[in-house]
C-alpha cells in the first residue's frame, strides 16, 4: 500500500462475511506487517550474501554430521576436483592420503566430543591423484537442536611455494655475501700479481727466456680477475653504470653476435614487440646476460632445436608479486629467452643460480653464467623466474623495470668493488 506520504507498507488484509440486522456484510480487516516484510527482505539479502561468500571464498567451508558432509561450498569442491553434490553425504575422511586418515578421523571424532582442536596439516588426495598439502580447523557448533561441525581448509601450495623461494632467496644471498667477500681479497691479491707481472714484461726483452712464463702467470691472472667479477656480479657487488635504452635495441645487438655461435642445427628467431617501453640498466651488462643465456641453451640442445627471444610489456600485481621474493608491483618489460632442449627436473632449477653449481661436465663450464644472469637482473632492480620440464625444454623470464620519464624511478645502487 501507498500512503499519501509516498511510503511503502505492506497488509495483511482478510476478509471475513456476517449479518448484521439480517443483511450479509463484509468485515475487512488489515493488519500492518512492514516491519516483519522488512526483515524478511533483510533475512534473504542476508542469506544471499552469505551464499555469494561461499561461492567465492578461495577456502574450502563445509558442515559435518555424523562423520558426513551435509554442506560443501564451491571452493572446497575444487580443492578436491569434483562437484559439491558429489561431496555431500561423503565422509571427509576419504579426502585425505590413506597414511593421514587415522589421525584425521581421531580429530573428527574429538571435535564432536567437545574437545578443541588446533589448527592441523594434512595431505589432501585429489580425485585426479595430486596430493595437496591442506591446513583444517574445525570447531563443534549446534545445529538444529543436533551438533555439527563447521569445518574450514585451506590450499597450503602457494604458502610452500613461497616458503621454499623465501628459503632459496636467503641462501642466495648467503652465498652471495660469502661469495663477494672473497671475491674482494682474492680481487686484490690478482691486482698485485697483474701489475707485477706487467711490470716484469716491460723489464724484459722479447728474448729473455723467463718472457712466455710471465705471460703466461699475466693470463691466467687475468682470466682469474674475470671470474671474481662474475663473482661481484652474482653478489650484486659489481660496478655499473645504468642508462635508458631499448631492449630490443640490445638483443638486436646481441643477435649479430649470435649467430654465427648458435651452428646450423639450431633455429635462432626473435619476437620483439615494436611498442616495448625502455629500460634502465647496465646496458653491456645486460648483453652478458643475453649471450649466457643463449649459450646455456644452445647447449641444452645438441641434436638441433629452436631458440626465441621474445619482448613484451607486462604489468605485475601486488598478488603476483607476492609469488616471487624479489618482485615489486609495476610496469615491465620482460625478456623471455626459450629453448626447446632437454629441460632440467625440480632439484636441478633449486640450485640453478648458486655460483659453481653446473649440470656439464667438468672443463666445459665453471657454473657462473645463471648466477651471473641473477645478479645482473637483481642488481638492476628486476628479478628472473624459470620453467622447465625434462625433454620439454626451458624458458628464462627476465623482468626489467619499465621506464618512464615522467615517473619517478627507482635508483639501482651501484657498488664499489
Amino acid at each position: 500500500m501507498l500512503t499519501k506520504s509516498g511510503d511503502v507498507r505492506w497488509l495483511d488484509v482478510r476478509a471475513s462475511t456476517f449479518k448484521l440486522s439480517g443483511e450479509p456484510t463484509i468485515l475487512v480487516t488489515g493488519l500492518d506487517i512492514t516491519a516483519r516484510k522488512l526483515w524478511e527482505q533483510d533475512l534473504r539479502a542476508g542469506e544471499e550474501r552469505l551464499r555469494t561468500l561461499m561461492e567465492h571464498l578461495t577456502d574450502g567451508v563445509s558442515l559435518i554430521v555424523d562423520e558426513r558432509w551435509v554442506y560443501a561450498n564451491p571452493g572446497l569442491a575444487r580443492l578436491v576436483g569434483c562437484t559439491t553434490e558429489e561431496l555431500v553425504g561423503q565422509s571427509p575422511i576419504e579426502i585425505l592420503v590413506p597414511h593421514d586418515r587415522p589421525r584425521g578421523l581421531a580429530r573428527l571424532q574429538a571435535v564432536v566430543a567437545g574437545e578443541s582442536a588446533p589448527r592441523t596439516e594434512f595431505k589432501l588426495l585429489r580425485r585426479d591423484g595430486t596430493v595437496v598439502p591442506i591446513l583444517a580447523s574445525s570447531q563443534r557448533i549446534e545445529l538444529d537442536g543436533r551438533w555439527a561441525i563447521l569445518s574450514v581448509v585451506r590450499d597450503l601450495r602457494e604458502q610452500r611455494q613461497l616458503e621454499e623461494q623465501l628459503r632459496q632467496a636467503q641462501r642466495l644471498e648467503s652465498v652471495g655475501q660469502l661469495a663477494g667477500g672473497v671475491a674482494h681479497n682474492f680481487n686484490n691479491a690478482l691486482a698485485a700479481i697483474i701489475g707485477y707481472s706487467e711490470l716484469i714484461t716491460r723489464e724484459l726483452d722479447d728474448t729473455h727466456p723467463v718472457l712466455p712464463d710471465v705471460r703466461k702467470v699475466l693470463a691466467v691472472a687475468e682470466q682469474s680477475a674475470s671470474l671474481t667479477r662474475q663473482l661481484m656480479t652474482f653478489s650484486r657487488e659489481a660496478r655499473v653504470t645504468p642508462t635508458v635504452f631499448s631492449l630490443n635495441e640490445a638483443i638486436q645487438a646481441s643477435t649479430a653476435l649470435l649467430e654465427p655461435l648458435m651452428g646450423d642445427h639450431i633455429q635462432f628467431q626473435t619476437q620483439l614487440d615494436p611498442a616495448l617501453r625502455p629500460v634502465r640498466a647496465d646496458r653491456p651488462q645486460l648483453e652478458q646476460v643475453i649471450m649466457n643465456l643463449a649459450l646455456n641453451a644452445r647447449d641444452a640442445m645438441p641434436t638441433g632445436g629452436t631458440l626465441t627471444l621474445a619482448t613484451t610489456d607486462v604489468t605485475v600485481t601486488e598478488e603476483q608479486a607476492r609469488l616471487h621474493p624479489d618482485a615489486r608491483r609495476g610496469a615491465y618489460s620482460k625478456l623471455s629467452v626459450t629453448d626447446t632442449g632437454m629441460g632440467m627436473a625440480r632439484d636441478t632449477l633449486a640450485r640453478i643460480f648458486e655460483p659453481f653449481f653446473t649440470t656439464k661436465e667438468q672443463g666445459q663450464g665453471v657454473g657462473l653464467g645463471l648466477s651471473t644472469v641473477h645478479g645482473a637482473v637483481k642488481q638492476s632492480d628486476g628479478f628472473v623466474t624459470v620453467e622447465s620440464e625434462l625433454g620439454r625444454g626451458t624458458t628464462f623470464d627476465l623482468y626489467l623495470l619499465a621506464y618512464d620519464a615522467g615517473e619517478d624511478q627507482p635508483e639501482v645502487i651501484a657498488s664499489a668493488s
